[in-house]
This record gives structure tokens, sequence and C-alpha cells, in this order.
């Protein structure tokens, strides 16, 4: 359709997906969550139940490298049915502005990971 702009085309950043390479953990609210994409924008979970909205406190771990703290803004949620009957929820995240060493050190893990998929 002229004049669309699809999802993808709004993020400043483009996404990798994480293909389980990444352990995210929520410090914030007690949701269980499954790491998507990730981006140094921002980042996608999936969840079984709606995301608590606000801003959420996240621990980022993947073997070799240290753990990494982001703070990041629920910005959309979509429950998505699944087969069966079942739904889950895709939730999109905005990381909040870090100092600097937070920025490149998440830079450094999603350089990390996409050069990984490519592998």
């Amino acid at each position: 359709m002229p004049g669309r702009i699809e999802p993808a085309e709004r993020r400043s950043t483009p996404r990798t997906e994480v293909l389980g390479r990444v352990s995210l953990s929520v410090l914030s609210a007690p949701v269980s969550v499954r790491l998507r994409e990730i981006s140094t924008g921002g980042c996608a979970l999936e969840t079984v139940t709606p995301f608590p909205p606000g801003v959420h406190h996240f621990r980022l771990e993947m073997d070799g490298r240290e753990a990494l703290e982001v703070s990041a803004e629920l910005v959309h949620s979509t429950r998505l049915s699944m087969p069966g009957g079942e739904g889950i929820y895709l939730a999109g995240f905005e990381f909040v502005p870090q100092g600097e060493p937070a920025s490149q050190a998440l830079a450094s893990l999603i350089a990390h990971i996409g050069a990984l998929c490519l592998a």
C-alpha cells in the first residue's frame, strides 16, 4: 500500500536474531521471556502473559562474555495466536539512553552475535 510504513522500516537500527545465543533475565518484573531479536536501539521479547507497561531492567548474558544490565521501555505488545489456540505476546522495547561504557558493551555484544550468526 503506498505511503504505508512497515514496522521494520521505523527502526533506527536493524535487529539481529539471537537464535538462543543470549540469555535475558527480567530484573524488574516476575515475567518469563524469550529474547527474539536485539539491536543497539531495542529488542523483541516473547512472553506467555502480557508484559507490564513502563521501563524495565534486564540482564543479558552470553557464554564467554560479561553480563550486561540495561533498561528499556515497552513500546508495543501484540498477542499472536499459535496452533492449538494458545497465544504468546510479542513485546517490543526501546533501550533507555545509557552511559558510554554500557552503550559500547551493548554494541560489542550485538556485533559479536551478528558475527556468530554469519559463521
